[in-house]
């Protein structure tokens, strides 16, 4: 059995994952992210501890790691991005929108590249362009410089959070 271990960077201490505290309009839509890279969640908690810091609250950052079943991941409906490809925008653009709650689709989970900071300041300036041709889709992706943006994985569904809430899979760092 191989297994994958993904990691998410927060200041929230919890100890099982709850779909109810998390937010909609993100790169994947309402879900529960996870990264394979540490530094990447790492930077996520950092990011969230020293917000809360500024803001006057004496925040902790955590770092919980999830030890994965492949064959468990496979059970689900998961869809997987290739890469920061035009299906990759369009379902990032379409799950941003602030005027779109309900979501076309249907996954358990989404993996894919994340959209970081810059790569949101590029995509908020396409969304305003009147006209929104596969052109200026192509110039925005090649702005976005893919190669070095991090992947992500949404668990979008109960079903997928009961993966991640199974006994002994879940471990936490405090800094």
């Amino acid at each position: 059995m191989s297994g994958i271990i993904l990691y998410h960077g927060t200041i929230a201490d919890f100890n099982i994952v709850d779909l109810a505290h998390t937010r909609d309009n993100k790169d994947f839509g309402k879900g529960f992210y996870l990264t394979t890279d540490y530094t990447q969640a790492y930077d996520w908690a950092y990011k969230m501890k020293m917000k809360a810091i500024y803001r006057g609250y004496n925040s902790k950052g955590y770092i919980y790691s999830f030890k994965l079943s492949i064959d468990r991941l496979k059970q689900l409906n998961t869809h997987k991005f290739t890469g920061a490809n035009k299906a990759w925008l369009e379902y990032i653009i379409y799950n941003r929108d602030r005027k779109t709650n309900n979501h076309q689709y249907d996954y358990d989970v989404v993996i894919g590249k994340v959209a970081d900071a810059n790569a949101q300041e590029l995509i908020d300036a396409y969304t305003v362009l009147t006209e929104k041709t596969d052109a200026e889709k192509e110039k925005l992706l090649k702005r976005l410089k893919a190669e070095r943006l991090k992947d992500q994985y949404c668990f979008k569904t109960a079903k997928a959070i009961t993966l991640l809430n199974e006994f002994g899979n879940v471990k936490r760092k405090e800094f």
